[in-house]
């Protein structure tokens, strides 16, 4: 999936959301990224992919003019789905709250939507 789609998984995902990134509101699709370069990496390692750092920015502006991702001007580690993401929010089961902070929940995790992003099923050879 492209790189927007990733990084909604990661929200989704508790082994990476709050550590590398995390909501920020979760109503208008806002999330803080905390260490971009984990994100490059885990995209590095699960997509097997040559991608360097700088393309992978550069990804960034691009989903910005595309009106996929929006950053937010004031802060640059903050970003927003934008119009043209589509099934970005969290269905209903798929978050707790951790305090007033939006976390993806442990227990619905393996029937997440995203699963499969990061546990692929074994393929079955005939």
């Amino acid at each position: 999936p492209g790189l927007w789609i990733f990084l909604c998984s990661l929200l989704h995902n508790p082994s990476y959301n709050p550590n590398i990134l995390s909501w920020d509101s979760l109503e208008d699709g806002v999330f803080r990224t905390h260490s971009l370069q984990g994100i490059y990496s885990v995209w590095k390692c699960l997509k097997k992919t040559p991608i360097n750092y700088q393309l992978f920015t550069e990804t960034l502006k691009i989903y910005e003019k595309r009106k996929l991702l929006h950053s937010i001007s004031s802060i640059s580690t903050v970003y927003r789905f934008g119009v043209n993401c589509v099934d970005w929010k969290p269905h209903e089961g798929e978050i707790s709250w951790a305090g007033k902070r939006p976390v993806p929940n442990q227990a619905t995790w393996p029937y997440s939507r995203f699963y499969g992003d990061f546990n692929p099923r074994p393929r079955v050879v005939e």
